[in-house]
């Protein structure tokens, strides 16, 4: 997710078990099992994104 630093911590803080993976880049983590329901509201439509376009993949 891009976004100012400060709020992109604000989101992950509400997704359980995140944490943050890459500080230098701003990458956060969260377990797959728990894949968190995203959208976004603009001009009054709420804009949902898939689990699969929100995850860039797994870690090690």
């Amino acid at each position: 997710m891009y976004g100012p630093p400060a709020l992109v911590e604000l989101f992950y803080l509400a997704v359980p078990r995140s944490f943050l993976f890459d500080p230098v880049n701003g990458f956060y983590a969260y377990p797959c099992v728990e894949r968190p329901s995203v959208a976004f509201s603009w001009g009054r439509k709420n804009w949902a994104v898939s689990a699969e376009n929100f995850s860039l993949g797994g870690i090690r």
